[in-house]
């Protein structure tokens, strides 16, 4: 098997930002192969569906929180892997 292909799929939900681009750098470094990257807040479910990802990745914030509702009933569907990260957590010192 190619190394790529061994790359787990992952889309990466974040606001646009520092912190969106940090989980970009981090999801790549952990060889991760990101297959979609949005604004969680904008997103929908057959967005979410339609990139078949194998794990989601949040970058959790007050605004962002909202909109999980919407899309989290498809991650289950699917049986998703979802990781969240506190997006103040994740903010450089």
């Amino acid at each position: 098997m190619h190394a790529a292909d061994s790359r787990k799929s992952v889309a990466l939900l974040a606001r646009a930002g520092a912190a969106r681009d940090r989980l970009r750098e981090a999801l790549d470094a952990a060889g991760g192969q990101l297959v979609l990257e949005e604004d969680p807040t904008a997103l929908d479910a057959a967005t979410l569906a339609a990139a078949s990802p194998q794990a989601v990745l949040v970058a959790l914030e007050p605004a962002v929180e909202d909109a999980l509702v919407a899309w989290s009933p498809c991650s289950r569907r699917l049986g998703l892997l979802v990781i969240f990260d506190e997006a103040d957590l994740g903010r450089a010192s």
